[in-house]
């Protein structure tokens, strides 16, 4: 038992235990680095149980995609998560097109802005599909479809 304390011991009573050993020991250099090394050690055990302790969320989904019935893993089978790399890229992009369409469409339209989406929204299918043709016929398309519900008032 360290520094006096059980070890389910809370942060509260870890710290009085300590204080209360270096008021009873000040003027000992020894004891006071024991005290101060018993008090670390103490904290890292309980900062890496509590780490531990932690739900491990991809795991945790990966359980229940696993246990899940076969036409859910055909579905999931579908799609693939992209790494924070190209999200935040795409998100960086994406924001700054917003944040200058906001702050000069007063100006000009977005006419600009969109066709500068519309050639990045090609640009991300073509990484994605590897193929140009395709992801500019799906870049226009879906540019078409926006343009035409946005003219109805759908948006």
């Amino acid at each position: 038992m360290l520094l006096g304390v059980d070890r389910d011991a809370s942060e509260e009573e870890i710290n009085s235990a300590r204080n209360f050993l270096l008021q009873q020991y000040a003027g000992y250099e020894e004891s006071e680095e024991a005290i101060e090394g018993a008090y670390d050690k103490i904290m890292m055990k309980s900062y890496s149980h509590r780490k531990k302790s932690k739900i491990n969320l991809k795991s945790k989904l990966k359980k229940q995609v696993e246990e899940s019935p076969s036409w859910v893993k055909s579905l999931l089978g579908h799609f693939e998560v992209p790494s924070m790399d190209v999200v935040s890229k795409r998100f960086a992009l994406f924001g700054f097109i917003a944040g200058w369409s906001i702050a000069t469409s007063a100006e000009t339209g977005p006419t600009f802005q969109l066709a500068l989406a519309l050639v990045s929204c090609i640009y991300f299918l073509n990484d994605k599909m590897k193929n140009l043709a395709r992801a500019s016929a799906t870049g226009l398309v879906s540019t078409c479809i926006a343009t035409y519900e946005y003219s109805l008032g759908r948006y």
